[in-house]
């Protein structure tokens, strides 16, 4: 018996280790996530075979808000986790229902004390900046395959 608890007992301490060690999660659920390949720096045109495939959805959103909900560095590089959110504008294929996109985007970016120079390009996702995002809805959350800055609306 006591040799069953002790087992146990490491199995939850190793389960417990492992999932704390992971990503920070934000305190609400998102609608979104992005794929591993995804490279969320790049918004050139969207891919035809990407938007060609089933289950794909083109939503247009405007960013509302992308806030940093958690930081973590090694002393050489700072990672930044933010939670994105967007006010859909219109779905130009495909089917989405929601009135918002949210997911998190995670940025490293060298700690300024480490020697490291880089010329990064600037955070893309500003408030009021447009997108248009390539969604596979066939997974929950959906999964964002690629996007495409788009120019803000002209007022007439």
């Amino acid at each position: 018996m006591p040799v069953r608890f002790l087992a146990a007992a490491f199995l939850v301490v190793a389960l417990v280790g492992v999932i704390g060690c992971g990503e920070p999660r934000p305190s609400i659920p998102v609608n979104a996530i992005l794929s591993p390949q995804f490279n969320f720096y790049v918004a050139e045109k969207l891919d035809k075979t990407i938007v060609a495939k089933p289950n794909v959805a083109i939503v247009v959103g405007q960013v509302r808000s992308a806030v940093k909900f958690a930081e973590r560095g090694d002393g050489k590089w700072n990672t930044y986790w933010f939670l994105a959110k967007f006010d859909v504008v219109s779905v130009a294929k495909g089917v989405w229902s929601g009135k918002e996109i949210s997911f998190v985007v995670k940025d490293s970016w060298p700690d300024p004390r480490s020697g490291i120079m880089l010329d990064m390009a600037s955070f893309p996702y500003r408030a009021g900046a447009m997108f248009a995002f390539a969604l596979d809805t066939s997974t929950i959350p959906a999964t964002i395959l690629a996007q495409e800055r788009r120019p803000l609306p002209t007022k007439q």
